[in-house]
C-alpha cells in the first residue's frame, strides 16, 4: 500500500499538476418589477433548464433573485408570475467564478403578448469584477489563433502580452507570475491543450483573489467541453 501512495504521489510532482479545489459553478442576478408602478415582484418564478433538470429559484420582497449554482454554459432563463405575461430571456452565458447580471426585468399585466422574448448580450463592463474578462465559446471557434490560447489570450485581452519564448505576459511581469487552472487543476502552463476543446476562458488581469494561492500577476481559468457538452452539440448539427 505504501508502494501504491509513493507512485502516485511521484507521478504528480513529475507532471507539474496540482489538484486545485474551487468553485468552477456560476451564477445569475437580476431583478423582477412591475412595468406600470415600478415595484418589485417577490415571489416570481425563476428558472432555466439544464437538458431534463430544472433549477429554480424566487425572487425576494425586493424583487432581486440568485440563480446558483449554474455549470458554465448557455441559459435560457424563464421568468413568470401569475397573472403577467412569461419572460424569456435568451443565450446567458454562464462563467465559472463569475456572475452573469441581467437588467431589470419589467413585467407586463393582463396577458398581452403571452410570452416576451430578450436577447441577452455581454455586458462590456462586468460588474462583479471589472479586472476579470470572460471570453465564451463562439470566439475561441472562430478565431485563427485558436490553436494557441496564449496566441489567442495576447490579441483578445488587454493588458495579455506574449513574449518571445511564447510565454504569457500580465501588465508587464514576469512570465512566471501567472497562474492557469484547467477545469480546477492547477498547470504549469497552456502547452497542449487543443482549441477545439475549450469551452470557454476567464483571465483575471488584476484583483487576483486568495484562494489563488501566491499568483502575483495573472490568472488564467479555462473550461473545457465535456461529454454532454460533444452529445448536445451534436444534436443540433
Amino acid at each position: 500500500m505504501k508502494t501504491i501512495k509513493n507512485i502516485i504521489v511521484g507521478v504528480f510532482l513529475m507532471t507539474g499538476i496540482t489538484i486545485f479545489s474551487q468553485n468552477t459553478s456560476g451564477e445569475i442576478k437580476g431583478k423582477v418589477l412591475e412595468v406600470d408602478t415600478g415595484e418589485p415582484l417577490p415571489f416570481t418564478s425563476v428558472y432555466v433548464k439544464k437538458g431534463e433538470k430544472i433549477i429554480g429559484t424566487t425572487t425576494d420582497f425586493d424583487g432581486k433573485f440568485t440563480l446558483k449554482p449554474l455549470d458554465p454554459g448557455t441559459y435560457n432563463l424563464t421568468i413568470s408570475y401569475v397573472g403577467m405575461d412569461t419572460v424569456l430571456i435568451e443565450s446567458i452565458t454562464v462563467s465559472s467564478e463569475r456572475v452573469s447580471y441581467i437588467d431589470d426585468v419589467q413585467m407586463t399585466s393582463g396577458m398581452l403578448k403571452g410570452c416576451t422574448v430578450i436577447h441577452w448580450t455581454i455586458p462590456i463592463i462586468d460588474k462583479g469584477n471589472p479586472s476579470i474578462e470572460h471570453i465564451g465559446i463562439e470566439a475561441i471557434k472562430n478565431s485563427p489563433l485558436m490553436r494557441s490560447p496564449v496566441a489567442f489570450l495576447a490579441s483578445s485581452v488587454g493588458g495579455v502580452s506574449q513574449n518571445s519564448a511564447g510565454k504569457m505576459i500580465v501588465r508587464g511581469s514576469r512570465a512566471g507570475a501567472v497562474g492557469y487552472f484547467v477545469d480546477g487543476v492547477k498547470v504549469r502552463n497552456l502547452n497542449g491543450i487543443p482549441g477545439r476543446s475549450i469551452k470557454g476562458m476567464s483571465v483575471y488581469t488584476g484583483g487576483v483573489p486568495a484562494q489563488y494561492g501566491d499568483v502575483t500577476s495573472g490568472v488564467v481559468i479555462i473550461e473545457t467541453l465535456g461529454y454532454f457538452d460533444l452529445y448536445n452539440a451534436s444534436k443540433y448539427r
